[in-house]
């Protein structure tokens, strides 16, 4: 796995991996992979030894999530060293146990703190955090995301941000583009957003460009693990609220999003991901498109439950409406053979001298009147009625 780092502690440039990406791996070799495999050479690892290992992963409380990521990292190195082969065959099976897809499953529920809770915790958190937090909860951002927002990257006019990049505390305080490459957020659907921005710019002891919008009481940058335990956790316990990672922010603004009915793909604009993950993990907080879902499919297959006759099962029309349809299309067939396109009985009213457009003129329409009685029935050709 090659680092995405020089010795110099700067980015390779068009890196591989990610250097978040790099260092988790790097954790889980150091944490995981290394105690439970390093005596050992590659060919001396079968299979029965790694569905052991995935045992005991789930056997020590990791949740799905960890599980998964551990055994898909080691499934990725025996995967390279069968491409250059040095095996034969990958070891590294597929999950089977259904406590493992159980709780992998259990994943995909996020924990979001509900509207009551979010106002319980801006009422105690401290106050320099307050518009740290403020922001955060509006705008869902990654937590690497939010640490390096700069001034310069702020358009007060459009009420934009542009998100350049992530900072990485554990690195050093590392900075690399976002994972999904930079982005612009708009920002005007909540004005509380950029009034948070201006009050930190007038708090700021400096506010060029390349000052960070967020930062310590001392004027440094924050860090997201230190926020965690200095700020985050404390803050829930003394308003009273279940302890959980600080991850959940931004599970909160987007289940809130979705759950309000906003656009997906706005949602997943905002937070800087795919719609494709906002459908896998957050589908079931998306509502009905439209009100009584299902009562149209009940409507039909419940009269059939209940022994009613059931009403327009077939798209088709019956026969019996077929036949009156064709007997009507067949009478005015005739009419236009006859060349008289308008029905006898209304003959008299149509042709009415009183409806023609010669109406005022009392001579006229006694003319009209006279030939009527007369032949009966004027051609066609003369007094053809405009409909």
């Amino acid at each position: 796995m090659r680092s995405p780092l020089l010795r110099d502690g700067s980015l390779v440039k068009d890196a591989e991996l990610h250097p978040s990406t790099w260092l988790h791996d790097r954790t889980i070799i150091r944490r995981h992979l290394i105690p439970a495999f390093g005596p050992l050479r590659l060919c001396e690892i079968d299979v029965l030894q790694c569905n052991s290992f995935r045992r005991s992963l789930i056997d020590a409380g990791l949740t799905g999530k960890s599980v998964g990521n551990v055994a898909g990292l080691l499934h990725k190195i025996f995967s390279d060293a069968v491409e250059e082969r040095l095996l034969t065959f990958n070891p590294v099976l597929r999950a089977s146990s259904r406590r493992l897809r159980m709780s992998r499953r259990h994943r995909l529920t996020a924990d979001p703190l509900g509207p009551d809770e979010i106002a319980r915790f801006l009422t105690v958190v401290p106050d320099w955090y307050h518009d740290f937090y403020t922001v955060w909860f509006q705008v869902g951002w990654r937590s690497s995301e939010i640490v390096a927002l700069r001034f310069g990257w702020l358009d007060f006019e459009r009420q934009a941000v542009v998100i350049k990049r992530g900072r990485i505390p554990r690195l050093g305080g590392l900075e690399a583009e976002p994972k999904t490459g930079p982005r612009e957020v708009l920002c005007a659907y909540a004005p509380e957003v950029f009034a948070a921005f201006q009050r930190l710019r007038e708090r700021a002891q400096s506010s060029g460009p390349d000052d960070y919008v967020f930062t310590s009481r001392h004027g440094r940058p924050l860090s997201q693990e230190w926020l965690n335990e200095k700020v985050w956790k404390p803050t829930l316990r003394s308003a009273g609220i279940r302890e959980r990672g600080q991850y959940c922010i931004r599970d909160t603004f987007i289940t809130i999003a979705l759950s309000s009915g906003e656009d997906p793909g706005w949602v997943a604009q905002v937070c800087g991901t795919s719609e494709q993950m906002i459908f896998r993990h957050y589908r079931h907080w998306i509502p009905s498109p439209q009100t009584g879902a299902g009562s149209k499919v009940n409507g039909i297959i419940g009269r059939l439950l209940r022994r009613e006759r059931p009403v327009f099962l077939s798209p088709k029309l019956s026969p019996v409406s077929r036949k009156g349809q064709k007997a009507k299309w067949d009478k005015g067939f005739r009419w236009c053979e006859r060349g008289d396109l308008n029905p006898h009985a209304l003959r008299h009213r149509i042709l009415s001298p009183a409806r023609l457009p010669f109406r005022h003129s009392r001579a006229l329409r006694r003319a009209v009147g006279r030939d009527i009685t007369a032949k009966g029935r004027p051609s066609c050709g003369r007094f053809a009625s405009p409909f």
